[in-house]
């Protein structure tokens, strides 16, 4: 039996810290599509391909890897960068369909499968953009068409694999769309008449997105046709930062405390110390990305020092790290 949006969403929440109404959204997305699989009636359902639009390190990627472990199918991920038209240089848009057969084992489960394609805004076709069409075909516009029949759902041919269908792949796409925000505040603008665009953090206006803004953005309509489902992920607090610092399986508090485990140290971290790196994961713009890269930064030197039987204490705002060390034993 599939499961349920509310199962998923509960699933996805053991896994993924705040993001609560993109969680609650991609859930019921995907519940609509896996329900699709065995529908048998007469009226046409549209795959629920899903956007999502967010800044970096709002948890785009984990999102999504993890939900293919909830609903128990096989995953795969290549940025949207990677991809040129078939006959340039680069990987083929059917290259992604190549991996999830490659990590399903065969294309009878992939078909069931996730195809993850991050960077989508970096494909789209800015109107400050050269002209030139050939350039057009290989960044952006011809990438595009390329993914037309993968997202739609049609069978396709697969070099080295054959025909393949791809009715049942849900596709996830996802990009930062930076200036994404000022296209809807335009129109909202000039929906109401007003001299100029409305004043909105980024995060309401992104709620706010309609095919349209995307199109506007450099998506071409039948791109934008094929991905019905748009989420928009807003940026990351430090509260949550810190949550995602210590509450995972994975987290990475966790994993360093385990480092300096093995080497018999016990790593102790002050909360108001994690408070400072959340503050220093927002300035550096990378949300929860590299936080793992922030506390190794951070903790490098005492990790060099340490040894078996030491406490490393990490204290908050100036308190810097501190080493304790039992005195030696001089046997006689």
């Amino acid at each position: 039996m599939s499961p349920s949006a509310q199962e998923i969403e509960t699933a996805l929440h053991a896994h993924v810290i705040g993001q609560d109404k993109a969680v609650r959204e991609l859930a019921v997305a995907v519940a609509m599509h896996v329900g699709a699989r065995d529908y048998q009636g007469s009226t046409p359902l549209q795959k629920m391909n899903v956007l999502l639009v967010g800044p970096t390190g709002t948890g785009k990627t984990e999102m999504v890897s993890r939900l293919a472990d909830v609903i128990d199918v096989p995953f795969a991920s290549l940025p949207a960068t990677a991809m040129t038209q078939p006959g340039f240089t680069g990987f083929d848009p059917d290259q992604i369909l190549k991996k999830l057969i490659q990590r399903a084992g065969g294309k009878e489960r992939a078909r069931d499968g996730i195809c993850f394609i991050d960077e989508v805004d970096k494909i789209a076709r800015r109107p400050t953009d050269d002209s030139d069409q050939a350039k057009g075909l290989t960044t952006g516009v011809g990438v595009q068409q390329s993914l037309l029949d993968i997202l739609g759902g049609a069978v396709v041919e697969i070099l080295g694999q054959g025909p393949f269908d791809t009715r049942g792949v849900l596709f996830v796409l996802s990009g930062a769309f930076v200036g994404l925000e000022r296209m809807v505040a335009g129109r909202l603008a000039a929906a109401s008449r007003v001299a100029r665009p409305l004043s909105a953090d980024r995060a309401t206006l992104l709620r706010q997105v309609e095919p349209r803004d995307l199109v506007a953005y450099g998506l071409i309509p039948e791109f934008v046709g094929r991905i019905p489902v748009v989420i928009p992920l807003r940026p990351l607090t430090e509260a949550e930062i810190v949550r995602i610092l210590t509450e995972p399986k994975a987290a990475p508090v966790r994993q360093m405390v385990e480092r300096f485990a093995m080497l018999g140290a016990r790593l102790e971290i002050d909360s108001t110390w994690l408070l400072q790196v959340g503050r220093e994961a927002i300035a550096r713009d990378t949300g929860a990305r590299a936080l793992l890269g922030v506390l190794q930064a951070h903790l490098s030197q005492a990790y060099r020092d340490a040894r078996d039987g030491d406490i490393v204490h990490v204290r908050g705002l100036e308190g810097g790290i501190e080493i304790s060390r039992a005195p030696e034993v001089l046997v006689t």
